[in-house]
C-alpha cells in the first residue's frame, strides 16, 4: 500500500506496528522479543519524520502524566510542557546525542542536551504509552492545521 499523505500515513502505521507487536510476538520467548528496539525506532521514527511544523501546533500539557510519563524524570528546567519536551527530544535525536542504560535489557533511555545536559531519563516502561499519546497528538494537528503548515511552507519558497 502507498503512502497517499507520507507524514499522516507513516505516523499510523507506527501506531499500528506498536498495537501488532504484542499480538505478533506472542508465542516467543523473552530473549526473542524486541520490543524495547521497536519502541526506540517508533519514537526516533515519530519525533524526526513529520515536519517541524507540526510540533508548534503540540499542546503546551504541563501534566506530563497525561502522556504517560510518571516514573520518567525530566531534568533540564527549560522543558515545561510537553511541547518543549518533544522539540528538545527531536533536536537529541537529530544530534544523536542519547544513551540507552540496562544490564540485559533496555530500561531506560537518557536524552541529552547537545552540551551534554540531561533533558530526560526516560523509563522503557512509560514509552509505549508516550509514542501513542505522541503519535495521536501528531495525527490530530495534521488533520487540523495542515492547511496553515502549507501556507506557511508555501510562502518560504
Amino acid at each position: 500500500m502507498n503512502y497517499a499523505i507520507l507524514e499522516r500515513d507513516f505516523i499510523e502505521r507506527t501506531l499500528a506496528l506498536i498495537d501488532q507487536y504484542d499480538d505478533l510476538t506472542g508465542a516467543f520467548e523473552k530473549e526473542d522479543k524486541f520490543d524495547h528496539t521497536l519502541f526506540l525506532n517508533c519514537l526516533l521514527g515519530l519525533i524526526v519524520v513529520p515536519h517541524s511544523a507540526h510540533y508548534t501546533f503540540l499542546p503546551r500539557d504541563k501534566q506530563f502524566s497525561n502522556w504517560g510519563l510518571n516514573k520518567s524524570r525530566i531534568h533540564d528546567p527549560q522543558v515545561l510542557d510537553t511541547r518543549e519536551l518533544v522539540m528538545k527530544l527531536r533536536h537529541s535525536v537529530a544530534h544523536f546525542s542519547f544513551e540507552v542504560h540496562g544490564h540485559v535489557w533496555i530500561e531506560r533511555i537518557v536524552f541529552k542536551n547537545t552540551d551534554g545536559t540531561t533533558i530526560i531519563d526516560f523509563e522503557e516502561s512509560e514509552m509505549k504509552s508516550f509514542l501513542k499519546t505522541l503519535g495521536q497528538a501528531l495525527l490530530v494537528n495534521i488533520d487540523k492545521y495542515k492547511y496553515a503548515i502549507q501556507s506557511s511552507n508555501d510562502s518560504m519558497i
